[in-house]
């Protein structure tokens, strides 16, 4: 059942003076970089395996090797963080997905003080600590309780494992607990092999071996080595590879610290190995008749696929400000004068969500940008008022008119700054002089003040909440079943001062105050009207909510907007750069995660 051992090793006779040499060096038990400030190692690989085979990794992460005048020797990076560097020789080009480990090397790195410089000791007691035994087909077991699954064996040394490692007198390691990382790739330079995160938290599976609990599942004996398993299950891709690769948790007595080992990384998917038991008459002979009837299940469905229907394509709408159209301040400029000196970026809002839509829906997203502000942009609707500055009620206008119906699938992004939702003059009314919006009372309804009471307002009155409101009004007239987001605006340094402080001085109204605002409307709506309109918060999300830990940009402060990393996301201070732009459309998928509004990310 593609049951490829652990190859053993060969004994080699060396010449005497060779032999000589190697015992001089090991009692030095080190090879030394020359200075701190240039922290490398140099290693000596054994046996004669070719590079195309060989994978070098440092602490489970690979690494660049560079290769010295000497034959087999390489010098590697390390830190003061660095433990292990390990070399794996494959049976076969380590980019093929179906080559497996044969041999396992390791060497300790140690930080030495005086003189100041790291060393690479060569564990040859580690030699092979980890090996692969092969991938099998689980199927399912009712009686036993027993899942279909895809199971890979691996195994450790057992001498090492019951006594741990001793070189000279001194217990150098013991071993504490073992079993499987299921990880995402083998390809060395894929991204996502760097999702592997280390020590417990990224046991996907319980360990085989813990010490402290009395845990010890053992697969088999196979001489001296400790064959351990481990399965996946509920299985949806029969032709997606799966990968292993074995730890180890040592306690080094020396300084009573914990570290982690990793071994070799393999993948097989269930359809290579199924293949191969099937058309192996030996092994197709001695498998069980349910073994058989899950292997027929897994060859037919990737032979032949039920392919399902394509999904209708989903519309998104976004409509807002210079901030929606994605310019940011040029490079070079520091005092911005108008919008000559401000530039689109590659990727505007419009492009990054629908894409991040794209692929969390799994369909195609048609976007639509209605924006005005900065420069022109080639997009409908943008500055379509030839030298007018069109405020939200009139973007939302020219919006319908582009895209005539949505579905309820379909999405409506808005996002402006607080001096585009109605007339550039708004004037001190503009906030909530004259317009109802706060109390219980009305919560979220927009009214418009007439002697001691409140009237709906007429289509002369202009204020930020009634342009809100007539925004949302148009939209929802249009597109009553879409999902519309109402994007809170960013965090901003002005000249004046930062958001959190004041914004407008006519209204005394801090930047927090509009976003309150920008809720409460649309909230009004969704709870009185059972309209599909919600609220997105990124003034909190990116940086200012404690709770996050300001996870989206290194920003803590009591004031964000003065902390130096601020100006590496906002470079004039309000509109974000690339990086920032980036940050901000994740932050709005996310938000939309967290209320629901799409389906969670799929498991990698």
């Amino acid at each position: 059942m593609d049951d490829l051992r652990f190859l053993s090793w060969k004994k080699i006779t060396y010449m005497a003076c060779a032999l000589l040499a190697v015992i001089l060096l090991a009692s030095f038990c080190a090879t030394k970089n020359a200075l701190a400030d240039d922290p490398s190692v140099t290693i000596t690989v054994p046996g004669t395996f070719a590079e195309s085979v060989m994978a070098v990794e440092r602490d489970g992460v690979p690494v660049a090797k560079t290769a010295t005048a000497n034959p087999r020797e390489y010098s590697i990076l390390v830190n003061e963080n660095t433990r292990f560097l390990t070399v794996f020789e494959y049976n076969g080009d380590v980019t093929n997905e179906n080559s497996y480990p044969v041999h396992m090397y390791v060497w300790e790195i140690n930080h030495i003080t005086e003189p100041d410089h790291y060393e690479a000791v060569r564990l040859e007691g580690f030699d092979d600590i980890l090996g692969y035994h092969g991938f099998a087909i689980r199927p399912a077991n009712a009686q036993a309780n027993v899942k279909s699954g895809f199971r890979c064996s691996l195994s450790i040394t057992t001498d090492v494992k019951e006594n741990g490692l001793v070189v000279g007198d001194e217990q150098r390691y013991t071993v504490e607990e073992y079993g499987h990382l299921h990880i995402f790739s083998r390809n060395w330079t894929d991204e996502s092999y760097n999702h592997m995160t280390y020590g417990d938290l990224l046991v996907k599976n319980a360990p085989c071996f813990k010490r402290s609990t009395g845990t010890d599942i053992v697969l088999r004996v196979d001489g001296t080595r400790t064959v351990f398993a481990n399965s996946v299950y509920n299985i949806v891709d029969y032709n997606a590879v799966k990968h292993f690769r074995g730890y180890i948790k040592l306690h080094k007595p020396s300084t009573d610290e914990y570290v982690y080992l990793y071994g070799p990384i393999v993948g097989r998917n269930p359809y290579y190995v199924a293949k191969n038991i099937h058309d192996d008459a030996t092994k197709w002979a001695a498998s069980s008749p349910a073994i058989k009837t899950y292997i027929e299940t897994i060859i037919d469905a990737v032979d032949n696929p039920t392919v399902p229907p394509e999904p209708d394509p989903v519309e998104a709408i976004f409509i807002g400000d210079s901030i929606m159209m994605g310019m940011t301040l040029k490079d070079g400029v520091t005092d911005p004068d108008g919008p000559e000196d401000y530039v689109q970026v590659t990727y505007p809002p419009s492009r990054r969500i629908g894409a991040l839509l794209a692929e969390r829906l799994n369909t195609t997203v048609n976007c639509t940008l209605v924006a005005n502000g900065g420069a022109t942009y080639s997009e409908p609707g943008v500055n379509y008022q030839e030298g007018a500055l069109a405020n939200m009620p009139l973007l939302a206008a020219r919006a319908v008119e582009l895209v005539p119906a949505l579905t309820a699938n379909d999405y409506v992004f808005i996002m402006a700054g607080v001096n585009d939702w109605a007339y550039r003059d708004q004037g001190e009314e503009g906030f909530d002089g004259e317009t109802a919006l706060f109390g219980e009372h009305y919560g979220g309804e927009v009214k418009f003040k007439v002697g001691d009471h409140y009237v709906p307002y007429g289509p002369e009155n202009q204020s930020y909440c009634i342009g809100i409101d007539r925004t949302i009004k148009t939209l929802l007239n249009t597109y009553p079943t879409a999902t519309i987001l109402v994007c809170s605006p960013l965090r901003a340094l002005w000249d004046s001062g930062p958001g959190t402080e004041v914004v407008n001085a006519s209204t005394n109204k801090t930047l927090s105050d509009y976003c309150y605002v920008q809720g409460a409307i649309p909230g009004w709506y969704r709870t009185h009207e059972g309209k599909k309109i919600y609220s997105l918060n990124l003034y909190d999300r990116i940086v200012g909510d404690p709770d996050a830990e300001y996870k989206y940009m290194n920003i803590i402060a009591v004031v964000p907007e003065y902390h130096p990393n601020f100006r590496n996301y906002f470079p004039d201070g309000y509109h974000p750069n690339q990086a920032g732009y980036d940050i901000m459309c994740r932050a709005v998928i996310d938000e939309m995660t967290d209320q629901n509004l799409l389906p969670a990310p799929a498991a990698p």
